[in-house]
């Protein structure tokens, strides 16, 4: 997903977010030219043409991070709400119960939540979205913990 960012000094360049993959973190692109991040930071030429570090600073559990230009933390998106968090993270009881395979299952479940919760879709359809993650990540854990377990049954 990306994400227009309006940044102090970079009124005149397109700064565009993706945000972080599975695997991936996320990435900033100025003009739509993906800038590398050295030792933790972006180097990007502001409008002024002086060179501006820029950071991300993750947000719990929230794709979208906040940025830190030149040591000022610029909100891109606003902080997901409490019940949000709330909603998405039913999952987290997998993985703290579960074990390993409970979080195997549970994480990966709050990760596509949270982007959902993300998404431009409308309200009720994030939470029906997010809700049946949830009951399916349920679902595959008790078959997939089924089924280790008669496996390891002598």
């Amino acid at each position: 997903m990306d994400i227009r960012a309006q940044l102090p000094g970079f009124d005149n360049k397109q700064v565009t977010i993706r945000t972080a993959g599975m695997l991936s973190g996320p990435k900033l692109l100025v003009n739509g030219m993906e800038l590398a991040r050295s030792k933790g930071a972006f180097r990007a030429v502001n409008d002024s043409g002086v060179e501006v570090p820029l950071k991300f600073k993750a947000r719990f559990f929230d794709p979208i991070p906040n940025v830190v230009v030149a040591g000022s933390v610029v909100q891109i998106a606003p902080s997901m709400s409490w019940y949000e968090y709330a909603w998405m993270m039913l999952p987290i009881f997998l993985a703290l119960a579960g074990g390993l395979l409970g979080a195997l299952i549970g994480l990966p479940a709050i990760y596509a939540s949270s982007h959902i919760f993300r998404s431009d879709r409308p309200v009720a359809v994030r939470y029906l979205l997010t809700g049946v993650i949830s009951a399916c990540s349920v679902v595959v854990y008790i078959f997939m913990a089924a089924t280790v377990w008669r496996a390891l049954k002598p």
